[in-house]
């Protein structure tokens, strides 16, 4: 553990030898275990711990990942796909690529540079929590990771034709383990029936399914999008029997429904059955409701230290929490601390970045710009000219970081878009798309806006030029 916090120490020193902004050009994943042997001759530096440490800091935005120009432009890499062995084999074994320190990243080592200096560890994922102020400090009152936990189990229950949905909500449960078990010392633990499961006889499924692990359950994410499932003998379907027995057991039960779009071939008799289920949950629970799957990760993401808070509270008040060792003791009296902490906290970390952008001035003089800011830092990686259909015409590349931006727009390029569209002189609409890393993630924002040719004299002569009307606020996707 403290090896590969080492590691990732060094490589974020290696790359500080870089000036800002500048790309580091990497032949072989060998070559960078070159790289961090000349900072710390000691670190570990097998291919796999290099791999590993360069997606961990990835996804805390400490630094970014590209491959090199192939002749179509740098290709970022795919935080989504960190676990796709055969993406991250071509990726870092297809040709050269590179790396950067983020403004993040290098603003982490500026604050800490004292306590890199003495080479102490950064507090990472795996020793305490992401890299925050207080990990660069002279390591007094360091926080350790807790040697116990108090174990939650969390049951994910769920009809078949949401297999994807079960994993995101796994994926969510696992990243609140990694943000808050040093803190809080409680770990979540997600039980699904095909993990957790084993084969039985002499009862019904589910009944066999309920002992096994449904009853071993400390609260339920329920998720449905257009089945309930099949009936279990005693209840319209194993998810809803679970449910159910959950409820009457009066544990926590925190259910999400889907708005997606209904598929045409969709079973109607289970889209029914499931319409009359949600409709009658309005009646004595307060659900939740998704449209795709990134929306239902925030919102599990958003809920579970409101979830968790309750949960560990409701376990504390009636006793089940006691009898543990005299550490256990003190993990549980910082949870509730940490608990609390976490509640009260801003939403950030678990929601994309608000975006708001309009469009400054006319062509040729002060404009077109698209003025663009965010509520936290982000990188802009690329701009996308798109039709109404938001089929992509043109694109500007942008290896810009910050908050506040000034975006200039070509006007050739809307100039294209035009005769595209063959508007013949009237107004038209179009979109543009900015394409956006935040914590290692690949998201977009879209903003639609009015495009209106007009006349002006410039230089003497009238000029036909195009005029952008348009502004958005809202939550990159």
């Amino acid at each position: 553990m403290a090896e590969a916090i080492r590691l990732e120490n060094s490589i974020l020193k290696a790359l500080k030898t870089s000036a800002a902004n500048e790309w580091l050009t990497l032949t072989t994943l060998t070559s960078l275990g070159n790289s961090v042997r000349e900072v710390d001759s000691s670190a570990p530096s097998s291919i796999p711990e290099l791999v590993d440490a360069l997606l961990y800091l990835a996804e805390q935005g400490l630094l970014s990942m590209r491959q090199r120009d192939h002749g179509t432009g740098p290709v970022l890499f795919d935080g989504k796909r960190a676990n796709d062995e055969t993406y991250k084999n071509l990726f870092f074994g297809q040709g050269a690529f590179e790396l950067k320190l983020t403004h993040k990243g290098r603003r982490t080592l500026d604050e800490g540079h004292k306590a890199l200096k003495s080479a102490e560890p950064i507090a990472s994922q795996r020793s305490g929590g992401p890299i925050s102020d207080s990990a660069l400090t002279d390591g007094k009152d360091r926080h350790k990771m807790p040697r116990t936990a108090i174990v939650l189990n969390v049951l994910i229950a769920s009809p078949s034709d949401v297999s994807g949905e079960r994993e995101i909500v796994t994926s969510a449960v696992h990243a609140w383990n990694a943000a808050h078990y040093p803190n809080t010392g409680i770990m979540l633990n997600p039980i699904r029936w095909e993990t957790h499961s084993f084969p039985a006889s002499g009862d019904r499924p589910q009944a066999i399914v309920n002992r096994q692990i449904v009853d071993e359950g400390d609260f339920l994410i329920g998720i449905f999008g257009n089945r309930v499932g099949t009936p279990t003998g005693e209840a319209q379907s194993g998810t809803i029997e679970e449910v159910e027995r959950f409820r009457k057991a009066g544990k926590y039960v925190a259910l999400y429904f889907s708005t997606a779009d209904v598929p045409r071939d969709a079973d109607r008799d289970q889209l029914t059955a499931l319409e009359d289920y949600q409709r009658e949950r309005r009646k004595d629970t307060l659900y939740s409701t998704f449209g795709s799957s990134d929306e239902l990760r925030q919102r599990v993401s958003q809920h579970l230290p409101h979830i968790v808070s309750e949960v560990h509270e409701n376990l504390r008040s009636s006793h089940q929490l006691e009898g543990l060792e005299e550490e256990l003791h003190s993990t549980e009296a910082r949870a509730k601390r940490q608990l609390s902490r976490i509640k009260s906290a801003t939403h950030d970390e678990f929601r994309n970045p608000q975006i708001k952008a309009e469009f400054l001035g006319e062509y040729p003089d002060d404009g077109p710009t698209l003025w663009l800011t965010a509520d936290r830092e982000i990188s802009l990686n690329q701009l996308d000219y798109l039709d109404l259909h938001e089929a992509r015409v043109d694109s500007d590349r942008l290896e810009l970081e910050g908050q506040d931006f000034r975006i200039p727009i070509d006007h050739a390029k809307l100039v294209k878009v035009n005769n595209l569209m063959r508007s013949n002189g009237k107004p038209f609409r179009m979109k543009f798309r900015v394409e956006i890393t935040y914590n290692g993630r690949a998201i977009a924002h879209v903003i639609p806006v009015i495009v209106e040719p007009t006349m002006k004299p410039i230089k003497g002569a009238m000029t036909y030029f195009m005029r952008i009307i348009g502004s958005t606020t809202g939550y990159a996707l």
